[in-house]
């Protein structure tokens, strides 16, 4: 392959076919083929073996193998393992096939289920698919800067319920702490947040996100020390929260892959915005 697009071109029909069998997101089965193969330029056997997921060979599973070195993560650091083996197929839609067929074991039973491309994302490495501490991140990081989730259907709303913005943020909960409701000019602003923050809850089992701070009129923000004066809260388009159970540098990881605009870190938990779709440049930062 010379270029991640044709990589992208040559597997997405099969990916989109695959989650229509079997509810497995086409965003997520690109972005794991992109992550296991550097965007499609490291296949083991010199690209000879067609395997774009690294599924490893053995004695029973009906395929011939090539050899390829390769990395594990064992005891808390990476180790080179020679000489490994891995399964050999005829294309790139008989591998995706058998990805198929091993995820509907039960030890993958949770990853079909993922309510979502980015809970699937988690599942695979929670459920074993591979050894790296991060690995869930990684596939999410993956299928934003490609952008993958346009290969996905379209999302169909939930039912919304009165005084709900999303199926776990209210407005209540995005007003000031001096009572203000966010006003009509920034709900946008409100609901995107709250659409986004939806995601990165779904990669906690859904644990409760209990937001510190939402909304601030300019009058509360500037009673606030160390409150930037242009804060992303004047908008209705940063949020402060926490966990419980969860530690805030996980958190922070997984907003920060989740591609947010803003993502900061703090002793009492985590700061999102999405200033990027303002037009405005990233940022992350632990204070």
């Amino acid at each position: 392959m010379t270029s991640v697009d044709e990589f992208i071109t040559a597997i997405v029909s099969k990916a989109q076919e695959e989650y229509t069998a079997h509810h497995l997101f086409a965003s997520t089965t690109i972005a794991q083929a992109i992550h296991e193969t550097g965007e499609g330029k490291y296949i083991p056997g010199k690209g000879r073996s067609n395997n774009i997921f690294g599924i490893k060979w053995t004695p029973k599973c009906g395929f011939p193998y090539v050899q390829a070195t390769t990395r594990e993560f064992i005891n808390g650091e990476w180790i080179v393992v020679p000489g490994a083996k891995f399964r050999k197929y005829a294309s790139f839609d008989e591998c995706i096939e058998d990805r198929s067929k091993i995820l509907s074991y039960p030890r993958y039973g949770k990853v079909p289920l993922s309510a979502n491309r980015y809970e699937q994302c988690i599942q695979l490495q929670k459920c074993g698919w591979a050894t790296g501490p991060e690995y869930g991140f990684s596939l999410i990081r993956d299928l934003e800067a490609y952008k993958l989730w346009m290969f996905d259907p379209p999302i169909v709303a939930p039912p919304s319920y009165e005084g709900m913005i999303t199926p776990h943020f209210s407005w209540q909960e995005a007003k000031c702490k001096d009572g203000a409701p966010v006003p009509e000019e920034y709900k946008d602003n409100a609901i995107k947040l709250a659409q986004r923050a939806e995601n990165l809850r779904s990669l906690f089992d859904n644990k409760p996100m209990h937001v510190l701070s939402w909304y601030r009129t300019p009058k509360y923000n500037s009673g606030i020390k160390g409150a930037a004066k242009n804060s992303e809260h004047l908008r209705a388009n940063a949020m402060d929260f926490y966990i419980a159970g969860i530690s805030n540098q996980l958190i922070y990881k997984a907003a920060d892959a989740l591609g947010f605009g803003g993502v900061g870190l703090y002793r009492w938990g985590v700061h999102i915005d999405n200033r990027d779709l303002l037009g405005k440049p990233k940022a992350r930062w632990k204070g």
